[in-house]
């Protein structure tokens, strides 16, 4: 009788056994087509550099006109610092909370004015290109913007610090803070919003947000904005965003085809 009871328990437990064993193989067969799970979500960021400023000399604050322009005082008078890598509108309520926010860090202050080696001197409004250090303690301005929401992370070409302010640009839009608080969500009722700066007439009205960090070039008097690779401006263009080269009424170019 023990005999017979084992005999018949067997193919019952190795049938259980089949079937968990089958059971893992299929789980382990469908995880493998889909990708790998993504890694968790880190909310960890670069640390800030500290500059070696030693050797520079330090300028007077006598204004700041914009979020992301600074007069000082040098020896060859007076002189407007562009900040490095920062783009904030030029008017609207965005202007007016970043230069305010300029303001409040340099108002009184001293600055150090470091340049980056691979960019010109100066942009072609003759403005000083700039990492902007507040003094004495090596506040970084150009960054602190991007940092808060103040500014967007643009340039027409790569600079040194790109991928630090890239980071904090990523945050600042991921919490919110600041230009970032009103892109990321639904847009307010079109009745409710208040106008900034209204379009050119034929111009198409610009979404919030890519259009700010897209760069686009034109020439002076041209009707056309392109990319910068097109034979049109490889001389003389100049960079702007896509969203001025719309509110300009500006088309895109039919040869080298921009972002429309």
């Amino acid at each position: 009788m023990i005999r017979v009871g084992r005999r018949s328990a067997g193919p019952r437990l190795s049938s259980l056994a089949t079937a968990l064993f089958v059971a893992t193989c299929l789980a382990g067969r469908a995880g493998g087509r889909g990708d790998p799970p993504e890694p968790p979500f880190s909310t960890e960021l670069p640390p800030i550099p500290a500059p070696d400023l030693a050797a520079c000399p330090t300028y007077p604050v006598v204004r700041v006109p914009t979020g992301h322009t600074v007069v000082i005082q040098s020896d060859k008078g007076e002189e407007t610092l562009r900040l490095i890598g920062v783009y904030v509108p030029p008017e609207g309520g965005e202007a007016v909370a970043a230069g305010a926010f300029t303001e409040r860090l340099l108002a009184g202050e001293r600055v150090y004015a470091v340049p980056e080696p691979e960019w010109p001197e100066r942009d072609r409004e003759g403005r000083r290109w700039a990492y902007v250090y507040r003094a004495p303690e090596g506040l970084n301005i150009n960054l602190e913007l991007i940092r808060q929401g103040y500014g967007r992370v643009v340039a027409a070409d790569g600079f040194a610090q790109q991928e630090l302010y890239r980071a904090y640009e990523r945050h600042a839009r991921r919490v919110g803070k600041g230009v970032w608080a009103r892109h990321d969500g639904p847009e307010p009722a079109a009745t409710t919003r208040p106008a900034t700066t209204r379009p050119a007439r034929g111009a198409d009205p610009a979404p919030r947000t890519a259009d700010d960090s897209v760069l686009v070039f034109v020439t002076e008097h041209g009707t056309r904005y392109h990319t910068r690779d097109c034979r049109f401006v490889k001389e003389k263009g100049a960079a702007i965003t896509l969203r001025e080269a719309r509110e300009r009424g500006l088309k895109p170019c039919s040869r080298c085809r921009p972002p429309s």
